[in-house]
């Protein structure tokens, strides 16, 4: 008698086992995200003396039109999820799908940074942190001479945006001695925090009080999904890049008024150009 006990019991497991949800994730199909230029890349500003620092502080404020732009040609294979959703036939009913991808620009915004640089015989290092919809830190090498300065900067950014993301979920059950049994619906989330790297190069000529700097960067967004990890994008979030080109003129030893023009893209249809005025105080 306890042996069937037993086996009734091992029976038992076995099917409670086999009912359970075995694979399960959500699958991300459309999103929208707000994208913005990434912060401005700077050097010394003007010419520096060997083995000497400077800190600077500066505002500026953003302004162009606000609005939404589509991004095409994202490619989502959604058979790229099949190992982890293991159940029969999942391949030969699914197939690759495009991405329909939204992006919003609003404006106007205000930005704010703190930099500090040392500059040795030619070169300089610098690191530098501020606040640009959301709070970042970067560090730079360059060269800076009497009329000319270039270099490369790299920096973290954690960016405060709105993130709107949704697609189909899926369920496989595997249970025993029956088929396994596939089922899908929609699901649909958000969040307002990204974290991504920037990296990029400027340069900057000195003609008197004037400076013409000029930068370019680049970013991933990264998309920070709030769930557990059975999200999948099979695709890479495109690339943002960003171009400024900034005229300053210092007023003094410790002023410097700048205006300038900001384009960015990440291959949008539209153009996406807008100007940047402010302050800088040389310490």
């Amino acid at each position: 008698m306890k042996i069937y006990v037993f086996v009734l019991f091992v029976f038992a497991l076995l099917f409670l086992n086999g009912c359970a949800v075995s694979s399960t994730y959500r699958h991300v199909e459309e999103y929208e995200m707000d994208v913005s230029p990434a912060p401005e890349l700077r050097g010394a500003g003007a010419y520096l003396k060997a083995d000497t620092s400077s800190l600077r502080l500066s505002a500026h404020i953003n302004i162009g039109p606000s609005g939404k732009d589509k991004r095409s040609g994202i490619k989502n294979d959604v058979r790229g999820c099949s190992g982890l959703v293991n159940c029969d036939g999942f391949d030969s009913v699914y197939v690759d799908q495009y991405v329909v991808a939204e992006y919003e620009m609003v404006y106007p915004y205000v930005t704010a940074s703190l930099d500090y640089v040392h500059k040795w015989d030619l070169f300089l290092m610098g690191f530098g942190l501020g606040v640009d919809k959301g709070g970042f830190l970067d560090v730079l090498l360059g060269i800076n001479t009497k009329y000319f300065e270039m270099g490369a900067v790299a920096g973290l950014w954690v960016m405060a945006r709105s993130f709107k993301y949704s697609g189909t979920e899926y369920e496989c059950m595997r249970a025993f001695l029956f088929d396994d049994e596939l089922t899908y619906g929609p699901f649909s989330n958000s969040n307002g925090t990204g974290f991504t790297f920037f990296y990029g190069g400027y340069a900057a000529v000195f003609v008197g009080a004037f400076s013409l700097n000029v930068s370019f960067d680049v970013y991933r967004p990264d998309p920070a999904f709030s769930e557990n990890d059975d999200i999948i994008a099979d695709f890479d979030f495109p690339l943002v890049l960003t171009g400024y080109a900034t005229v300053g003129y210092r007023i003094n030893k410790n002023w410097e008024a700048r205006l300038g023009a900001v384009n960015f893209t990440s291959k949008f249809p539209d153009k996406h150009i807008s100007v940047n005025g402010g302050v800088s105080y040389y310490l």
